[in-house]
């Protein structure tokens, strides 16, 4: 199951912190991270069975707004790996964490 939010700072933040709730788990079992290229993200460099696990993902949103939610989601205890970011970020994705997901630089 996985959840498509539409840009917006404040939107963006209660909309993530919500379906983190609905998926369940605390917010140590979620990782967080920026992409221009969510396929390659989820699949190739953390693994993510996007069929199974809770995932969320932004529209294209401005780089300012990327990084406040990063920085808050990362506040509040998601994980994150800033060497996984991708450059020229334009959107920002979530995950729960499982045994088969990929959080470290391989």
């Amino acid at each position: 199951m996985y959840v498509y939010t539409k840009p917006g700072l404040i939107s963006n933040v209660s909309s993530f912190i919500s379906c983190m709730r609905i998926f369940g788990g605390n917010n140590r079992e979620w990782y967080v991270g920026l992409t221009n290229d969510p396929k390659h993200s989820f699949l190739s460099i953390h693994n993510v069975d996007i069929q199974e696990i809770g995932w969320i993902l932004s529209e294209r949103t401005p780089l300012h707004q990327l990084n406040f939610l990063k920085n808050y989601l990362t506040q509040i205890g998601c994980q994150n790996n800033p060497e996984l970011d991708m450059s020229d970020p334009d959107q920002i994705y979530l995950y729960k964490i499982n045994d088969n997901t990929k959080e470290e630089k391989f």
